[in-house]
């Protein structure tokens, strides 16, 4: 349902690119105000979600921490629209706070993601060159164990912000995704691909090139921070030192065994391939899952991979 418009308000801008920012308030216009958070920040949005919304804020879009405890509800008679975005990470804790959406609390639960990704890493190395002076310390997760996520989890959230922008100056509510399967606080997957039952699934999860999870197999000292960043696992026969068939493979994590899928089985040309892209990402616009120029980008991508044949 739409929600209300805020009288004399007009709202010009939110996040440029997406909520993957600790940032607790952010100014979007002369006289309205959203407050996006992610991880930590994201504790931070919460807690006027859960007692009572600084004065001046109108909308609070953010994306949950797994490493958070104790999840709690977000209050439902608040006068300013909150949406929560969760990551297949996220879901490890927040499970037990589910809540249906209303008039003012959305929520997202997106397939193939992780709380941290390559894209997060990517777009953030300047900025902590510029506040540091130094690159971002090397990522040692273990030898011979699969990359990091590379996932759509930015392309949601670009779509995420979009709908909150709407919401929050009187347009309507944002679409309702479906949930992620999930069995206690583990997600549920396709034993044939790795990937994630339910959820939001974008164009690399519905017309899958590879195994993106939220879940990473790790041990030490290195388990909280890598177990962030989810893992990557190619389709290439099995040929990666992780492609072992236990909690390790992010593609075959469980019994039965089961071998990578064959691309060129799954997509037998490249025009296949690219046409389930395009319809893929054409249709998460349709649905309100994904903004228009992220879905040009992507069917970009697919026609100048490789994929298909």
């Amino acid at each position: 349902m739409p929600f209300p418009r805020l009288p004399g308000r007009r709202v010009t801008a939110l996040l440029a690119a997406a909520a993957c920012t600790s940032a607790v308030l952010a100014v979007c216009g002369p006289a309205a105000t959203a407050a996006p958070g992610a991880g930590a920040g994201a504790g931070a949005v919460a807690s006027p979600t859960i007692t009572e919304p600084a004065a001046g804020s109108h909308g609070f879009p953010f994306q949950a921490s797994e490493t958070m405890p104790n999840p709690t509800l977000i209050r439902t008679d608040l006068r300013v629209p909150t949406f929560v975005v969760l990551t297949e990470t996220d879901m490890t804790l927040h499970v037990t706070a589910r809540q249906p959406d209303s008039a003012t609390v959305h929520t997202w639960e997106l397939a193939g993601t992780s709380h941290a990704d390559q894209w997060l890493l990517t777009t953030g190395q300047p900025v902590y060159e510029r506040m540091f002076g130094k690159p971002v310390p090397p990522r040692d997760c273990g030898a011979d164990t699969p990359p990091i996520n590379d996932g759509p989890a930015h392309y949601s959230l670009n779509a995420a912000l979009s709908a909150v922008n709407r919401w929050m100056r009187g347009g309507p509510a944002p679409a309702t995704g479906t949930i992620l399967s999930m069995q206690g606080n583990t997600p549920v997957r396709d034993p044939a691909t790795g990937l994630a039952r339910g959820g939001i699934r974008l164009p690399d999860v519905a017309v899958p090139t590879r195994t993106l999870t939220g879940q990473r197999f790790t041990e030490g000292a290195a388990a909280l921070f890598c177990g962030l960043f989810g893992a990557t696992d190619p389709w290439n026969g099995d040929a990666d030192p992780w492609d072992t068939h236990n909690a390790g493979d992010p593609s075959n994590p469980t019994a039965p065994q089961t071998a990578e899928p064959v691309l060129r089985q799954l997509y037998p040309t490249h025009a296949d391939y690219v046409n389930k892209v395009r319809a893929s990402a054409w249709t998460s616009v349709f649905r309100g899952f994904l903004t228009p120029a992220d879905a040009r980008t992507i069917v970009t991508a697919a026609q100048n991979s490789t994929v298909g044949g």
